[in-house]
């Protein structure tokens, strides 16, 4: 039996000059094959190696992102993919002459073009350009290549969602002050990283944002850093590009220390339009939506889970995500563990989640429904109203 081999080009970049000034190299990595709310999708890591030569000059080594196409086995058709990556640490990297540096790159959420019949993905083949320059003007510059090949894991199947914790849970902690950290935006599903979106920061009490804590606009590369308050749930407010819908991305608990790494996936136009269809509906430019995802105690998408809204509205509509795909005929979560209330009144509101069976509530969440805009939130295990 042949193996499957899955095949990805990698773009990166360094702002310019001559290729001999850096040397680049893949050492190895680890990926996996998962499946949840975005489909079929790979996620995992790998190791570059970035060599200056003491001969060469100071580079900054900036990425930009992973596309590329997969292939399962010899018999099995190809489909082009865009493949997310998110550094560790901050890009650009400042590389010195005389030094060799290595850097972990994630695979983040990336689509796997997985056809059906086909054996399991073996290797990721990573293959593309990097470009060592120092000027500013790096987007026509040819690169060198860069080549590859990492192990994948095609993933252990779902198994049932692990509740144990729903009668230990403690209230998350929360501390004064605040923290900064990198915030991705990604157009979902494609993954593509969305340049030019205004990010704001925002208190909970702020439905309006009238007074964000921070706000930035997302480079060429799609992120920026945002200082966020650590003493209270917050959001983000996500807007400014006519291809995405704007959205309001709710954080219940503490966000880590700084130096964490958000990666922010609001719906473009035109899926959100797909989803009305899908629910026998238009999409109201007077009225707002809400993506609710529930988790297991171990943090994975939950299925069996039920979601209300307060105040309800039973002429609402709302759809369970399977393998991707909204569907109106679902009454809990499917193995996506998300589901799209469309249309709901501009307003505040509470969103409970409970388990199908039993009716035990996971957690509620208090968000904000803007006219025109989607409300993201995730509710994990914690004491309902927390």
């Amino acid at each position: 039996m042949r193996s499957g081999a899955l095949s990805a080009i990698t773009v990166m970049s360094l702002a310019c000059s001559s290729p001999d000034f850096l040397l680049a190299s893949i050492l190895g990595g680890q990926a996996e094959v998962i499946s949840d709310a975005a489909g079929v999708r790979v996620v995992g890591s790998f190791d570059v190696q970035l060599v200056v030569p003491s001969s060469g000059e100071p580079t900054d080594f900036l990425l930009l992102r992973l596309a590329g196409r997969y292939r399962h086995d010899l018999d099995c058709p190809l489909g082009a993919a865009q493949l997310q990556l998110s550094p560790h640490d901050a890009f650009p990297l400042s590389l010195q002459p005389g030094t060799t540096t290595t850097t972990t790159i994630d695979l983040v959420d990336s689509p796997a073009a997985v056809a059906q019949g086909c054996g399991p993905v073996e290797q990721l083949a990573l293959s593309g350009h990097y470009y060592d320059s120092v000027v500013d003007d790096y987007l026509d510059r040819a690169g060198t290549p860069i080549t590859g090949v990492i192990p994948v894991d095609p993933g252990a199947a779902g198994g049932p969602n692990d509740w144990t914790c729903l009668d230990q849970l403690s209230p998350p902690t929360f501390s004064p002050g605040s923290a900064t950290g990198i915030i991705w935006i990604r157009e979902r599903p494609s993954g593509y990283v969305v340049p030019g979106i205004t990010i704001r920061v925002c208190g909970l009490t702020d439905p309006g944002c009238d007074s964000p804590f921070d706000e930035g606009v997302t480079d060429i590369v799609g992120y920026w850093p945002l200082s966020v308050p650590t003493s209270g749930p917050f959001y983000f407010e996500v807007s400014g590009n006519p291809t995405i819908a704007p959205a309001l991305f709710f954080e219940h608990a503490p966000p880590g220390d700084s130096g964490f790494e958000r990666t922010l996936t609001p719906l473009s136009t035109e899926v959100l339009a797909q989803a009305g269809v899908a629910l026998g509906t238009t999409v109201s430019a007077t009225r707002g939506h809400v993506i609710v995802e529930a988790r297991d105690c171990d943090g994975e998408p939950a299925t069996g889970v039920t979601f209300e809204l307060d105040p309800s509205d039973p002429g609402v509509p709302v759809g369970y995500w399977q393998d991707g795909v909204i569907s109106p005929d679902l009454g809990e979560t499917a193995t996506d563990g998300q589901a799209l209330f469309l249309n709901v009144p501009a307003s505040t509101t509470t969103v409970t989640a409970r388990l199908a069976v039993t009716g035990d509530i996971i957690a509620t969440r208090y968000v904000n429904l803007r006219a025109a805009a989607t409300t993201v939130v995730s509710i994990d295990p914690t004491p309902a109203g927390s």
